[in-house]
């Protein structure tokens, strides 16, 4: 299997437990009746998934012994990162103005509505970067690359 498939593939695990985790803890400690705590670590632990998926190339060896890619691989990836800032640009045009339309002019929202918005932002752009790059290399395992 390419290693750029193997990436997007360890992106989409690593989002998927982070994101269950960060929301069982925070629904966990939500009930329990400690708002703060669950805002914290509900948002503290995907965010942290988030990095992990970022960084997530080099925990992936380069293959010695095989050309590690060429112009098709540079094109997926462009292809598949510029799916993945659209959806971002939406994802931010999105989050910041349905706020502003629901409160209205004089209206507040929370602080850390932009913790959870970033969060989204990082999380949307990494799963839809990934699942660019495993629609183009196809989902099958066993496919000739």
């Amino acid at each position: 299997m390419i290693r750029q498939k193997k990436v997007a593939i360890l992106r989409l695990k690593i989002i998927a437990v982070s994101m269950l985790a960060g929301l069982l803890i925070g629904l966990g400690a939500g009930l329990a009746r400690n708002h703060k705590f669950a805002l914290i670590l509900g948002s503290f632990i995907p965010a942290v998934g988030n990095l992990v998926a970022i960084l997530c190339f080099m925990f992936i060896p380069k293959e010695q012994a095989k050309i590690s890619h060429d112009e098709r691989d540079e094109l997926i990836k462009k292809r598949a990162l510029y799916i993945s800032y659209c959806v971002m640009l939406s994802v931010v045009v999105i989050g910041l103005t349905v706020p502003f339309f629901m409160s209205g002019p004089d209206g507040m929202i929370p602080s850390y509505y932009l913790n959870i918005l970033l969060i989204a932002i990082l999380s949307v752009t990494i799963v839809t970067e990934s699942v660019a790059v495993i629609f183009q290399y196809g989902w099958q395992e066993g496919e000739k690359s």
